[in-house]
Formats: C-alpha cells, structure tokens, sequence
C-alpha cells in the first residue's frame, strides 16, 4: 500500500509542472503529510532538481 506521500509524489510528478518555481506542503491536523520544492537547479541550462 502506498503511503499518502509516494501517492502525492506521483501525483505531482505526472503533472509535468516545467514552469513551477516553488514548494507545495500538505498539512493536515497540524501534521506535515508532504513537502518539496520545485525549481531548476540551473536555470540557463535547465536542469531540474532531482
């Protein structure tokens, strides 16, 4: 069974979100479910974080 984070991962993953500079953090009952930034690592030759 997945957990509720690998479940958020794929999801976020498989929106193909190129243009997305930022963190996206699911918080629920005052609990941190999932949290992770998205950016390039270099942006002038596009490379993403991993």
């Amino acid at each position: 069974m997945q957990t509720i984070k690998s479940k958020l991962e794929t999801y976020i993953n498989n929106l193909k979100l190129w243009d997305f500079y930022g963190v996206i953090q699911v918080i629920k009952n005052d609990e941190t479910l999932f949290e992770n930034a998205y950016s390039y690592s270099n942006v002038e030759f596009g490379i993403k974080m991993i």
